[in-house]
């Protein structure tokens, strides 16, 4: 994406920058189901250890 931004500046003369880029999702990763930092410090310690993902479960969500 900011190589189109740096590219279309490019072209019309007048540059161009992002000044703002936010990854929504990646693979099987969802923006809707992270959690916040507030949400994680009210969070009751067994409330946050459910929501944590192992390693293997993570590789396994990534398709390695």
């Amino acid at each position: 994406m900011r190589t189109y931004v740096h590219d279309i500046g490019e072209a019309l003369g007048c540059g161009a920058h992002l000044k703002l880029l936010r990854r929504m999702k990646s693979g099987r990763f969802d923006v809707a189901d992270a959690i916040s930092v507030t949400e994680i410090q009210q969070a009751s310690r067994e409330k946050v250890l459910e929501r944590l993902l192992s390693l293997p479960e993570v590789s396994r969500m990534r398709g390695a």
